[in-house]
């Protein structure tokens, strides 16, 4: 039995007109990339001229080794080696080669192919394919930079998960979604549809008769069975209709039907059962809508080549027209290089017990991305200074899916010791004295392990103090010593989401905003430093009445302008911008002028510009006269 792929690509297909001998059906084909590294790789030899190929003249060499030559060579006759002339004769002949060793990991096999048939046609020609990176990842070499950090080196890349295809398996079906630059998106196919003008009880005999033109094919169908419900109804023309590319539901006490066919073409003529149900034509509306409930779901996600895969979709709709709204998208994928479990700190108790330094065990909270082949880990608490401990990962995939080297996987590395510990010579054992120490040699140093442990406890407090006057400087401080700086200043924007940099910029400018607080510069200057929007402006309700002082504004009866009698008026405003903003910039705005407004005043609201009038015109032939006519 010959071998066979799993599966076939057809790329394209062509008509040879040039006579002679030809190599093609190469699988793998001439620079593929990611070959699986089974040792096995197929062709075909073909006379165009129906010449029968002369095997004894026939040779093949893998990277410049021969694997056939009238015969396969022991290198190259495995299990699945075979050479099998066509069903139609012997003019076109299929050959498969197996090696009895697999192909090294991403190394780039080159076959060269020499033939000829009855009539001496020649033959010679050369392609080549690349096997896929089958090689596990080893941890290089860890190395604490920090009380509580940790960076791991690994010698592969160990890149995010990258998706080629992702479709979400809603209540209704399987859906792709599609990649816009920036996210996963899925835009729900639309259909013109019909529906009933009547809500149920119906009126409805059996047997009653019902035209339905769906793609333009006209179809008579009886509805089976007498019915007085919408259920009942659509239930009954589905049994009928779904054959010719309609589905009925009910929704809302009313029927619906809807062409499943690429254009949804559908529509109900008069006569019958349109009558009894009052068919009315439905604006165009997602079909999507027809099988959901509002709400919020989880459903399954479906990733071209990972697993692990976690996702969340938030689905809501409005009745308006049955318009459906895919509101939320997130995907999450499982990446294992992040997952905080798969790196276990333990400790040398060999060299911990020589060297009598008690180490404390910490664990890894968070796991961030370096670059391709470096993560960083973020302990729970601050490591043993000096401490010898062990980095065992398991778990880790590459890009390729490749888990960590059992063998490879554990490094040793100490803990991290400030500039400051090691310029301080603190040594508790060492303050005693002398006899103290001599007579300690009689108890196997017993005191000594009692220092060491008080040694690493007061080490931790020494490094606690200096990192206080560290962190003084902002620029190096981490961010949870940033959000203690705001706290203690009284940082009033805690309604709008910081990265690290802006929160530190905010320590040095929140002092300005503060004295700034009430007055129109100060909106302005805190939405430009938090939004990055400018220019804005202020629009006032009191009108603009008498300027004394100022020639032309303040003459009787010719400028003067009736100011609002309401209070309220007089303190209110709105904010106008020159761009349309995103609903994170619209809380934004909202957010600092609540804060920033003097207290008296009212805010009304954000002006922005308003999007060109788009006409919906006439859709023929949905649209009807004086019932969706819009004048314009």
């Amino acid at each position: 039995m010959s071998w066979k792929p799993p599966w076939v690509n057809i790329d394209d297909v062509s008509l040879s007109l040039s006579p002679g001998i030809h190599l093609h059906n190469r699988n793998p084909n001439d620079g593929q990339l990611g070959v699986p590294g089974g040792g096995v790789f197929e062709f075909s030899i073909t006379s165009s001229l129906m010449s029968l190929i002369n095997l004894p003249a026939t040779v093949i060499t893998v990277n410049g080794v021969v694997a056939y030559n009238g015969g396969f060579t022991p290198e190259f006759s495995g299990p699945l080696s075979s050479v099998v002339a066509a069903p139609w004769g012997g003019w076109s002949v299929d050959f498969v080669v197996d090696g009895v060793e697999d192909y090294a990991s991403e190394s780039v096999v080159t076959i060269r192919v020499q033939s000829q048939d009855a009539l001496a046609n020649a033959l010679d020609e050369t392609y080549s394919f690349t096997i896929k990176d089958t090689t596990a990842p080893r941890v290089l070499k860890a190395l604490a930079i920090d009380r509580n950090v940790v960076q791991v080196e690994f010698t592969d890349n160990v890149v995010g998960v990258e998706a080629t295809a992702v479709s979400v398996d809603f209540p209704w079906g399987l859906e792709n979604l599609t990649w816009d630059g920036e996210n996963w998106v899925f835009n729900p196919l639309t259909y013109p549809y019909v529906s009933t003008g009547l809500v149920a009880p119906f009126n409805l005999a059996k047997d009653t008769l019902l035209t339905v033109v769906v793609n333009g094919n006209e179809r008579t169908v009886a509805i089976p069975s007498n019915q007085t419900t919408a259920a009942g109804v659509a239930s009954a023309l589905n049994a009928v209709l779904n054959i010719y590319g309609a589905t009925a539901w009910d929704f809302g006490g009313r029927v619906w039907l809807r062409s499943d066919t690429p254009t949804g073409s559908i529509e109900v003529k008069e006569g019958g059962a349109y009558g009894a149900l009052k068919f009315e034509l439905g604006s165009q509306g997602p079909r999507v809508a027809y099988y959901t409930t509002p709400g919020t779901y989880t459903l399954p996600v479906h990733i071209t080549g990972v697993n692990g895969v976690v996702s969340e979709v938030t689905v809501e709709y409005t009745l308006e027209g049955l318009q459906f709204v895919l509101q939320n998208f997130i995907e999450s994928f499982g990446d294992s290089v992040l997952e905080a479990s798969h790196y276990v700190l333990s400790i040398d108790g060999d060299r911990v017990q020589a060297d009598y330094n008690p180490t404390y065990i910490t664990t890894v909270e968070t796991v961030e991305r370096l670059n391709a082949t470096t993560v960083l880990l973020y302990l729970t608490k601050a490591m043993t200074q000096g401490g010898y401990y062990y980095l065992t990962v398991t778990g880790v995939e590459d890009s390729e899916g490749n888990v960590v080297d059992p063998d490879n996987n554990k490094v040793e590395f100490t803990g991290f010791t400030p500039t400051e510990m090691n310029e301080r010579d603190w040594d508790i054992y060492e303050l005693f004295p002398v006899f103290n120490r001599r007579r300690d040699a009689d108890t196997l140093y017993q005191f000594k392990k009692f220092c060491s442990a008080l040694t690493e406890v007061s080490s931790q407090w020494l490094s606690d103090i200096d990192y206080v006057f560290r962190w003084q400087d902002i620029a190096q401080a981490p961010e949870r010593i940033v959000d203690g700086m705001l706290a203690n200043l009284g940082n009033p924007f805690g309604c709008i989401s910081l990265d690290a940099t802006t929160k530190k910029r905010l320590i040095g400018f929140l002092t300005t905003l503060y004295k700034e607080k009430g007055t129109e510069k100060g909106i302005k200057n805190a939405i430009r430093f938090f939004l990055g929007i400018d220019p804005i402006t202020f629009k006032y309700y009191w009108g603009t009445g008498w300027v004394l002082g100022k020639p032309g504004r303040g003459e009787l009866a010719v400028t003067t302008v009736l100011n609002s009698g309401s209070l309220r008026d007089r303190y209110s405003f709105s904010i106008i911008t020159t761009k349309t903003l995103t609903d994170e910039e619209r809380e934004g705005i909202e957010c600092i002028v609540r804060i920033m407004k003097p207290a008296h005043t009212h805010f009304i609201s954000i002006i922005e510009p308003v999007p060109p009038f788009v006409p919906d015109h006439w859709m023929i032939p949905w649209s009807g006269f004086g019932s969706t006519t819009i004048l314009h």
